[in-house]
């Protein structure tokens, strides 16, 4: 007979930092797996969570035990060509208004904010709009554990910030 013990665990997350509007959540983005990114986290038996400051990537920790003799299944683990990319909707428009951010050739280039093996904060390169983008979309996030071994050896969450443009800052 099987028996099967579940548990979850934060594999990683994303938070959206804005200089305007403080500690708070930044209301004018939402994060959200594109499609190749919900094919990974179903075929690793991941689920991604929506919070007020960005999102997170749940895996399953547990082992599957089978009958005396036969061998455990583990969840698998992050692959070198596996990236997490996520779109990075715009909710507001207004956030162009509160931004330091040059949006001057938005929609025709679009963002992508990816992280590096030693660092938590994602950094972002233009890229062309490939075109499929009628949609209210910023750009992307494109994050890759494999590799990673954050400076502080701890995970902490990636982080995309923006900053306020001077004459809002207090």
């Amino acid at each position: 007979m099987e028996t099967r013990t579940r548990t979850f665990s934060l594999l990683f997350s994303v938070t959206i930092a804005h200089g305007w509007f403080g500690e708070a959540p930044c209301p004018y983005l939402s994060l959200e797996p594109d499609t190749d990114c919900r094919r990974l986290l179903g075929r690793k038996r991941q689920i991604w969570k929506r919070t007020d400051t960005g999102l997170q990537v749940i895996g399953e920790t547990a082992h599957r035990e089978e009958a005396p003799g036969q061998r455990k299944k583990s969840v698998p683990e992050p692959e070198e060509g596996d990236h997490y990319r996520f779109l990075i909707r715009l909710e507001d428009t207004a956030f162009f208004d509160v931004t330091k951010l040059d949006c001057t050739d938005f929609p025709a280039r679009l963002f992508c904010f990816s992280n590096t093996p030693k660092s938590n904060r994602l950094t972002a390169k233009k890229y062309q709009n490939p075109g499929r983008n009628e949609e209210a979309i910023l750009g992307m996030i494109d994050i890759s554990l494999a590799g990673y071994q954050p400076a502080t050896g701890a995970r902490e969450p990636f982080l995309l910030s923006f900053e306020a443009p001077a004459s809002f800052r207090s």
